[in-house]
């Protein structure tokens, strides 16, 4: 007797058979950022942590591999960890004098990542290596930076390598719309440039400022000796050679023989600390207070009516505009990028590098009220673009643009 035939019906999982037939389609996949930083400075640690947030929202991953500071950074007081997986802390070697370092780096997770971003330096031993693996056909590097030492010999061997490095990368992370110009100059597309107008938690400090309660703002002046009705000065930053505090010791000298009511409050840390205290120690109108951080420096800003800085301009220019203080600077030649936030008569001045015509300058500033409204008013107007939120923003878009091009595409000289 013959079994009449039957259709079998398959129950469970596909076989391969029909794995075959009919594919599925793959769910996509997380794209990956790594980015190499020799430390995690107090001022950037919101901006990776908001950065990170930002890219998860569009299906990015984003690492931050990093090293504990060089021994003269961690001078500075002013260098954290950040949480995994966002950061990813790496053991370091310095070595000449802190001039080289070398990482060990996540091999697997750079191998993986669809973008590596590394700071543009010479010193950093893994650059060389990712250059290398660049030329072997390693299509995703990104320089973050200045573009150039904006301290060093134009004429150098080492601004001739960064030079010629500059264009062998597949997108740049620079600092201010100048910088991104002289890029352009070398002949890197400015297609391939995003701007981030480099900046810090301005609108939180500003805040702490504004709201600075009058009882801690008192109790800092009786603690100080400062009168109410003082003129006083702030100068906050890393206290070595470049900043001039010499000159910055000079400048106030000559305004308090003109003065006598006029302080100066200086915060920070750094390796010129123990000069500095000697050289204020017979000067109580001189207040050195150390590294401060959060509503504790805020309450130092709001007693000040205008920030000194003589030498070298970093970021804390944006300390100086969030707290709606006037930022006071000179022609010295060795500024990092951040200069170009200043604007002379509007947030603040640019003045000549000279003791004696810098000293004259701020004291008639002094005593001109008008003058100081205006520029106070330039500089919180200044403090609201220059915000770390844009800063996020600007990166952010600029990892999207590469990442939809695709790491095919090469830099200006690839």
């Amino acid at each position: 007797m013959h079994r009449a035939k039957t259709t079998k019906t398959h129950v469970g999982p596909p076989s391969d058979e029909a794995n075959d037939a009919a594919p599925q389609e793959a769910l996509p996949q997380p794209r990956t950022v790594v980015m190499i930083v020799a430390n995690i400075k107090q001022f950037r640690f919101a901006f990776y942590e908001r950065l990170e947030k930002e890219l998860r929202s569009a299906g990015i991953r984003l690492h931050v591999v990093y090293s504990t500071p060089a021994p003269s950074e961690q001078s500075k007081g002013d260098s954290r960890d950040l949480p995994e997986p966002l950061g990813i802390k790496t053991p370091r070697s310095y070595w000449l004098k802190e001039r080289i370092l070398f990482q060990y780096l996540p091999i697997s997770l750079l191998l993986r990542a669809d973008l590596v971003i590394m700071v543009q330096s010479n010193g950093y031993l893994s650059n060389w290596a990712l250059h290398l693996a660049r030329l072997m056909g390693w299509r995703r590097l990104a320089y973050w930076g200045h573009g150039y030492n904006h301290q060093g010999d134009a004429s150098s061997a080492a601004e001739k390598i960064k030079r010629r490095l500059a264009c062998h990368v597949d997108w740049w992370f620079t600092y201010t719309h100048q910088t991104g110009k002289y890029l352009q100059q070398l002949g890197f597309p400015g297609s391939k440039t995003t701007v981030i107008e480099n900046a810090i938690d301005t609108s939180l400090f500003g805040n702490e400022v504004t709201n600075a309660p009058p009882a801690l703002q008192t109790a800092l002046k009786s603690r100080l000796q400062i009168p109410e009705n003082a003129c006083v000065a702030m100068f906050c930053g890393s206290l070595y050679a470049d900043k001039q505090l010499a000159f910055l010791l000079d400048v106030a000298r000559q305004i308090h023989l003109e003065q006598p009511n006029f302080h100066l409050i200086i915060i920070g840390d750094g390796p010129q600390r123990h000069w500095l205290l000697n050289s204020i120690a017979d000067q109580n109108w001189i207040h050195y207070a150390g590294a401060q951080f959060g509503q504790d420096k805020a309450v130092y800003f709001s007693i000040s009516d205008f920030f000194l800085n003589p030498g070298l301009v970093g970021l804390a220019i944006l300390d100086s505009f969030a707290a709606g203080l006037p930022f006071i600077t000179s022609q010295y030649p060795g500024h990092s990028p951040e200069i170009a936030y200043l604007e002379h008569q509007v947030n603040g001045l640019m003045l000549p590098f000279d003791r004696q015509v810098y000293a004259q300058s701020v004291s008639e500033l002094t005593r001109n009220p008008a003058l100081l409204s205006r520029l106070r008013a330039g500089a919180l107007m200044s403090a609201r673009r220059y915000t770390v939120e844009n800063m996020v923003s600007n990166v952010a878009n600029g990892i999207r643009q590469f990442l939809q091009r695709g790491s095919v595409n090469s830099g200006a000289n690839g």
